[in-house]
């Protein structure tokens, strides 16, 4: 294939997933969390991991990779780009599957049983469009007791943490034994641990 046909492939792969990414825009657009690329800042925040650890190169699942620790508003939430200056950088990477060139691997952090991109954006992108299965990465898992699903969004994964926030109160206090009040519910996490601090300070005092 000479490279003037390499290069109509490859602009013809980039507008077809830039077109994927607006048209993803558009059917979510009463709920723009569920096209969004999460936020690695966010779920750090969200599930507040103690430690990290180094586990060196990893074949890791595409499918399992839901976000970016810098890049989460260059790219929607199937990773397709929905920016016109990723277009020379996707492109490179896509000339290179193409022509079968080994590309580096790319650099993840695994958290909650899923992983967000370090570095290597463009990378994940062209894999996802390409549904490739499987990718070489660096991997720096973050431990956490709460698992993830892939296919969530922020807004689901942060109603799951609240869920599990909720079942370990009342397992640590037996709130709902001792009261018979089994909704004690928050909207927002980190709220169960105001109230437990709150009985400790009773107890305390008591």
């Amino acid at each position: 294939m000479t490279e003037t046909l390499l290069s109509s492939q490859t602009d013809e792969d980039f507008s077809k997933a830039h077109n994927k990414a607006l048209f993803n825009e558009i059917q979510h657009f009463l709920n723009p969390d569920e096209a969004t690329l999460i936020s690695f800042s966010d779920i750090k925040k969200l599930l507040k991991p103690k430690e990290e650890t180094y586990k060196g190169m990893q074949t890791v699942p595409v499918k399992l990779i839901v976000g970016s620790e810098s890049r989460y508003q260059d790219f929607d939430n199937k990773f397709f780009p929905k920016k016109m200056h990723l277009k020379a950088r996707w492109e490179h990477i896509d000339m290179a599957h193409i022509k079968d060139i080994n590309l580096p691997p790319i650099s993840l952090y695994e958290l909650g049983g899923v992983y967000f991109v370090r570095d290597g954006n463009h990378r994940v992108s062209v894999a996802k469009a390409k549904e490739i299965e499987f990718i070489d990465a660096e991997v720096v898992s973050l431990q956490s007791e709460i698992k993830l699903k892939p296919s969530d969004s922020l807004k689901k994964m942060t109603k799951q943490v609240i869920n599990y926030e909720k079942r370990t109160f009342y397992s640590e206090t037996c709130f709902g034994d001792i009261t018979d009040y089994w909704s004690l519910d928050f909207s927002v996490p980190g709220q169960y641990d105001v109230i437990y601090n709150h009985i400790l300070t009773h107890k305390y005092y008591i």
